[in-house]
């Protein structure tokens, strides 16, 4: 299988972003097999919830996670 990766095109440089924070990666690794609220990732993690909103929105935007809102 071969990829052609424009490495100009914004959406690569943000998932190299995400894969090189440590929150991103963390957030990545926490998900596997299982569904968490932010909050709860934010204390499994113990880091900020605005911190761990921030990053699960651009982890949305790439279609890496999928997150269910609920007002």
């Amino acid at each position: 299988m071969s990829y052609d990766v424009d490495v100009e095109d914004w959406r690569w440089r943000m998932v190299a972003l995400e894969l090189g924070s440590h929150v991103g990666k963390g957030i990545l690794s926490i998900l596997q097999g299982k569904a968490l609220s932010a909050s709860e990732i934010s204390k499994e993690l113990n880091i900020p919830l605005t911190t761990i909103l921030y990053h699960l929105s651009r982890l949305e935007l790439l279609g890496l996670v999928e997150t269910d809102v609920k007002f």
